[in-house]
């Protein structure tokens, strides 16, 4: 049978291994085992739940293929009907040849080398090789992409019984090139073979499989192309190599401008979206400024000529309504200003412009600020402006009909200073309807600048966002970073940022001075809190609509995507930080207004949300915020010292060990920098160090390899960095951190370094023994890994071992953890020193009970299977079964509650914090408790947990539990396989058998065997 062949076999276990990993790593099951029954059971339970899972169905299919069960071919039948998988047709394959269906499985096989190129697959040539020998043919043909033929016979054959027909014409076979492999004969054909409609194959007097491919199918290229205002995207795939990237021609109607090449990405073969049956689209991206080109049409097509469809495309398809669009409003709401009589603005060109600046070097500015609420915020905001404005610059204040007398009362006290001009409305009119009647008071060829009246400004600021603006002639807007600014603010972008005083805005301003070189960046958009106007960019964009943004939000988000459409460019001023304590006006309404009005602009503008969204993801800015977070941090710690210590992206104690290491450097002196693995919001990888002053410094972010690492310590003056953990980033990447010259230690948390299982426990769900290599192999092929790591287990080790030995300390918490490592890796001297201490420990004892008398034994954490979920289930049966006076409270959660909470004995409080353990243990009046866990833990805070509540606890002799409490007393440690009679006996007594077991795997005094619970 096609299921017993090794190559064959082994290939179908490694797409359940996939499958498997994948449908864990999203949480769909929580299943640790693929034994193959179970593991049917699961997939076709989960397929209920997400029929159209392809992954799930192809692992039905297979599953069922490995059982001998004659459905298998159902959903894989399913899948082939919605997609092309190449993956599915050599699945069904076999199906055919398992269930002795030849006659289908020679029609499946014959269809798939005529519409799919060659695939360099063992398992491949094992079904070729299969249905040779059953229909009888000498050999099989596929066809390569590249223009070759692939030829593999059964038998030696002569090159003269050979023939190569290409459109009906013969070319003798001694005229090709030809390499020879084995029993594989690769036939290069002619340079002109990609014009021929067909190639066929024939050997004389004798049938092979395969033989004839029209052409036009390995050819065919599908794809799709569209135009966005930052670039071209779009898909391609080659329907006969799906996997394969494409090769893309991007061509300019300009015949001025030359073509270019660009490949799309690629996807592996055992990827699990190739596995899923999923329609493959190999996406691409082509930035606007590598077209150079602003009103042009493209045409994207493929290497084989055919062009994608959406092609020839406009850069900007909707550039011309844009630009109408933009025209009108100009004209609804023209820019008009005091002493002005021309019917409508103009653009000056850019050589005019620039003439300008040279007689003109700073141009007159109009800060026009809109006064309502909040007092103090409003006084602190002008009085901030008066001081720092510049002697070409003049405040323009529009009292929207505040109802504030204080803000009246100080209104009136500045009014008659010089350069400070109030206006007036009767009624309240709100902020774009202000801020226009504000614009229409500024001078002719004075910019503006549009400020909110909670904002901070501090020294410099105008002069810089003035600098930024007349960085580039057809600059038209510049907004600078804020703490509360969405896409401009600082230090954090997504989170909530502490609201600044002038103070630290100040500090902040001159660091950004200090770093600024003139640079400036392109956003989709300015921000109205503290927008820079050009005059020549207002007069030709117009003003605010204050028609459909009457209350606000969206009316310079409207401003700018006009304005873009007229040419005008909107930037980041890199140089200047403006506080903004946003006011609370319409707080009851804010939500429902943006949603109003962010629809508005998507129908205004479309395309502007996702405009946005692909800004965010591609982060220009992020490179800036790491750079100031950097100098900054440098500023306030002149004789900086750091370390960093890495670690994973799970949860866990080890998380509760790494920020009391940098608690410890902390008050040392030494800054300690946490680096953890990410993917941005893009979907880069990438790794973030955070600290203990994680809200000043958010930003510190790197690509994951070590030349960004090498850059990043180098910036942070690191004396050494610590390993904590490797899962997340691979092994392969921290080993490459290690060969960077700096120093480092390695602390021990889990058995990864040498168990891709990471806790030692098999597929039986106990501890595995620590087997041989081979034996390690075999469960990880069946089982899987946990770590999301690729590297093979052979890899893993070598990596580890070299990486351990370079260490300047390893560091274990115990000494089992210790023997263990230094048995896997002969030669190490890793020292012991616990985590933690816990005093007085030996004085905890077990509170004596009457017989009759029932037990609250208390678990603690949350217990997976290996943390013994599977001892814990058939415990909590027997105990109602037998009306056992034993109740247990587990203080947390296991893998499958619901299990547990059916026996009726069992109290489950959820998920907790830790300063509830002790009031949870005092609630439910726990006696002593009870930790199930299986497998060799390195060390355990949910012991430490239990003693600080002043209890003890029954512990299995493995691990670091057994390991403390043989050294300091606390409990009772019992045989790791006690049956489950007398581990109920010992649960209800256990200051009875104090001292009863003195060594690793003793037996229970009273039984006469021991079994698994």
């Amino acid at each position: 049978m096609i299921t017993e062949v090794t190559v064959f076999k082994r290939f179908l276990y490694k797409i359940l291994s996939i499958i498997d990993y994948s449908l864990k790593n999203n949480e769909h099951t929580s299943s640790t085992s693929i034994s193959l029954t179970n593991f049917l059971q699961n997939l076709e339970y989960l397929q209920r739940v997400q029929p159209d899972n392809g992954l799930i169905t192809i692992g039905i299919g297979v599953t069922r293929l490995l059982l001998g069960i004659p459905t298998a071919s159902e959903p894989l039948e399913l899948i082939k009907s919605r997609s092309n998988s190449r993956f599915c047709r050599i699945l069904l394959i076999a199906t055919r040849l398992r269930f002795s269906d030849y006659t289908l499985a020679y029609e499946e096989f014959q269809s798939y080398v005529e519409n799919y190129t060659h695939l360099d697959l063992p398992a491949f040539q094992v079904l070729a090789e299969a249905i040779c020998f059953t229909t009888n043919r000498a050999g099989w043909c596929t066809f390569s992409s590249s223009g070759r033929i692939h030829l593999t016979l059964r038998k030696s054959v002569s090159l003269q019984n050979i023939k190569i027909i290409i459109d009906e014409i013969e070319y003798p076979i001694i005229t090709s090139h030809i390499i020879s492999k084995n029993k594989t004969l690769s036939i290069l054909l002619p340079k002109n073979w990609k014009f021929a409609k067909q190639v066929q194959l024939t050997l004389r007097q004798e049938a092979l499989l395969g033989g004839v491919f029209k052409i036009p199918r390995f050819l065919k290229t599908e794809g799709f192309v569209s135009a966005h205002p930052d670039g071209l995207s779009g898909w391609a795939r080659y329907t006969a190599n799906p996997e394969e990237s494409v090769k893309l021609i991007i061509k300019s109607q300009d015949d001025s401008k030359k073509p270019f090449h660009i490949l799309t990405d690629s996807i592996k073969l055992f990827s699990p979206e190739n596995i899923s049956g999923d329609t493959i689209k190999h996406s691409f991206f082509i930035q606007k400024e590598k077209l150079n080109a602003t009103k042009d049409l493209f045409e994207i097509i493929s290497e084989h000529g055919k062009p994608l469809y959406g092609s020839p495309v406009g850069l900007d398809p909707f550039a011309e309504n844009a630009k109408q669009y933009a025209q009108n409003v100009a004209r609804l709401f023209p820019a008009l200003c005091l002493q002005q009589e021309r019917d409508f603005p103009f653009l000056l060109p850019a050589p005019a412009q620039k003439l300008l600046l040279k007689i003109n070097k700073v141009s007159p500015v109009a800060i026009i600020i809109p006064v309502y609420d909040g007092f103090l915020a409003t006084k602190t905001c002008l009085s901030l402006c008066i001081k720092h404005k510049t002697p070409k610059s003049r405040l323009i204040i529009v009292n929207d009909a505040s109802p504030d007398q204080d803000i009246l009362k100080y209104l009136s006290q500045i009014e008659n200073k010089p350069d400070i001009l109030i206006l007036h409305n009767m009624t309240n009119m709100g902020f774009p309807k202000s801020v226009n009647r504000g614009m229409r008071h500024r001078k002719q060829q004075e910019d503006v600048v549009l400020l909110n009246s909670d904002t901070l400004v501090c020294q410099n600021w105008l002069k810089n966002l003035q600098k930024a603006a007349y960085s580039e002639p057809n600059i038209g807007t510049a907004t600078p970073l804020s703490n509360n600014a969405t896409i401009f603010s600082y230090p954090s972008v997504n989170a909530d940022n502490p609201v600044p005083n002038a103070k630290a805005c100040q500090d902040i301003s001159a660091v950004m001075g200090r770093i600024w070189h003139r640079d400036t960046i392109d956003v989709p958009t300015a921000h109205g809190f503290c927008m820079y106007v050009k005059s020549s960019c207002l007069e030709q964009t117009g003003l605010f609509r204050e028609d459909i943004f009457a209350q606000g939000y969206g009316e310079e988000n409207d401003f700018s995507r006009r304005a873009a459409a007229l040419r005008w460019r909107h930037v980041v001023c890199m140089g200047t930080y403006v506080g903004h304590a946003e006011s609370q006006s319409f707080s009851p309404v804010k939500h429902d207004l943006i949603a109003r009005n962010l629809e508005i602009l998507n129908g205004l503008h479309p395309g502007y949300a996702r405009l946005i969204t692909r800004w965010q993801n591609r982060d220009p800015l992020a490179f800036y915020r790491k750079n100031l977070d950097l100098a900054r941090l440098h500023q306030n710690n002149p004789s900086l010292k750091s370390v960093i210590l890495i670690m994973h992206n799970r949860e866990g104690g080890i998380l509760r060990h790494v920020w009391h290491r940098a608690s410890l450097y902390e008050q040392a002196g030494i800054f300690a920098f946490i680096m953890q693995p990410e993917n941005h919001c893009s979907g880069r990888p990438i790794w973030k160090l955070t600290s203990l002053r994680e809200k000043d410094y958010p930003n510190l972010i790197i690509p994951r390899n070590a030349f960004s690492f090498r850059a990043l310590y180098k910036e942070l003056n690191c004396e050494k960095f610590e390993i904590h953990s490797y899962i997340g980033s691979t092994i392969e990447k921290i080993f490459s951190l290690s060969q960077c010259g700096l120093p480092y230690d390695i602390y021990i948390h889990d058995y990864s370094w040498f168990c891709p299982r990471i806790t030692l426990v098999s597929d039986t769900n106990h501890y595995c023994g620590e087997p041989d290599f081979e034996a390690c192999l075999a469960c990880i092929k069946i089982s899987g890994t946990r770590t999301d790591d690729p590297a093979p287990l052979g890899k893993l080790r070598n990596w580890s071992r070299t990486l351990l030995a370079q260490a300047q300390r390893i560091i274990c918490p115990s000494k089992e953890s210790a023997a263990r490592l230094k048995r896997h890796f002969v030669g190490l001297q890793p020292e012991v020193i616990p985590w933690e201490h816990v005093l007085n420990v030996e004085a905890l004892s077990f509170p004596i009970k009457r017989h009759h008398e029932k037990r609250i034994i208390g678990i603690l954490g949350a217990i997976s299977i290996e943390k013994g979920y599977e001892i814990l289930l058939v415990l909590a049966q027997h105990i109602k079964a037998l009306h056992v006076p034993l109740r247990l409270v587990l203080i947390g959660y296991s893998c499958n509650d619901p299990a547990l909470l059916e026996t009726g004995v069992i109290t489950i409080t959820g998920h907790y914090e830790e300063y509830e353990i002790q009031a949870l243990t005092e609630k439910y009046a726990i006696d002593w408790f009870f930790l199930p866990s299986l497998w060799p833990e390195t060390w355990s805070y949910v012991l430490t947990h239990i003693w600080t509540c002043n209890r003890a606890a029954i512990v299995y002799d493995i691990g670091a539990p057994a390991e403390r409490i043989k050294q300091a007393g606390g409990g009772l440690v019992i045989p790791l396989h006690t049956a489950l009679p007398v581990l109920i006996t010992l649960l209800m007594s256990p200051y009875d058998y104090l001292g009863a077991f003195r060594t690793q795997g003793d037996a229970f005094p009273s039984s006469s065997r021991s079994i698994r619970p």
